[in-house]
């Protein structure tokens, strides 16, 4: 990409007086000239070469409202959501927040914001999440009850996870199939009643991988309308349970896995948590060390 860059851009350009016409390009109209698209300009002036030139006219993403701009070093976006002008070199990102230029190197498209404030504080590795991931406080908002310890269950997939969460006696335990194609969550009651469910379906899964069984492998079986065992694939090791916990916050909740240790923040965009709605999920390894 940098090389098909540096040769149209020698071949086209001397000092920017000569431009990549239509027919050079790709997303121009007849006789266009290839240029940024207005509000990319302030931001090429920053980033200079670093951002290099566009090869290309501004045209919508494929999958969003965004505007983009392949050019000769990266990728260049005007974000819908914001109108924040960005650019990307595949491992860092950069944007004009009004006349401040930030960078960031997360998969958010977005720059992170800094931690909300909050009159009560989560502590232990949910406290650490929250402080160092702003992205992970702005999902959930402030904490509402403080860290309770409670039985989790956990199983990666070849997309995804599968995580178990045990809730008080009135209430039924909850599993959520987590998607790692879309970064949402669905959340189902656990209906799984050993010796009346089948184990198991007795499926050959490919070598390496694994069924789930119990309560996973009954909603990855029959939860076929909402597509969790194609979206999943197999399970890439057996489930793992223990000692785990749970915070509930404004908006979702966060859960620990002993093993592998990871905090899975599941933020929630309505009050009651419908099951089958999918919702926003983030992952982060548990570093606190008691």
């Amino acid at each position: 990409m940098r090389l098909l860059g540096s040769m149209i851009l020698a071949a086209t350009c001397t000092l920017g007086a000569v431009r990549v016409w239509a027919q050079d390009a790709p997303y121009c109209a007849a006789g266009e000239a290839v240029d940024w698209q207005p509000v990319l300009v302030p931001l090429s002036q920053q980033l200079g070469d670093t951002m290099g030139q566009p090869l290309e006219c501004p045209h919508p993403a494929g999958d969003s409202d965004d505007i983009v701009q392949q050019t000769s070093t990266g990728l260049a976006i005007v974000r819908a959501t914001t109108g924040a002008p960005t650019f990307t070199d595949g491992s860092t990102r950069w944007a004009l927040i009004g006349s401040e230029l930030v960078s960031w190197t997360d998969v958010s498209l977005d720059p992170p914001s800094a931690p909300i404030a909050c009159a009560q504080q989560p502590l232990r590795g949910f406290g650490l999440v929250f402080q160092s991931q702003p992205e992970a406080s702005q999902l959930v908002g402030c904490p509402t009850l403080g860290e309770v310890a409670e039985r989790v269950v956990v199983q990666r997939f070849e997309h995804g996870w599968m995580l178990w969460q045990a809730r008080r006696d009135t209430v039924p335990p909850t599993i959520y199939a987590l998607f790692d194609d879309s970064q949402k969550y669905i959340r189902f009651d656990d209906t799984y009643t050993p010796g009346t469910d089948p184990l198991s379906s007795s499926a050959s899964p490919p070598a390496g991988l694994v069924e789930p069984t119990g309560g996973f492998g009954k909603i990855w079986r029959e939860a076929g309308a909402l597509s969790v065992r194609d979206r999943l694939g197999w399970a890439t090791a057996t489930e793992s349970s223990g000692d785990g916990a749970v915070e509930t916050f404004q908006h979702g909740l966060m859960v620990y896995t002993p093993d592998p240790r990871e905090i899975f923040v599941m933020a929630a965009s309505t009050a009651d948590r419908p099951p089958q709605v999918a919702q926003v999920w983030r992952a982060y390894v548990d570093t606190f060390i008691d």
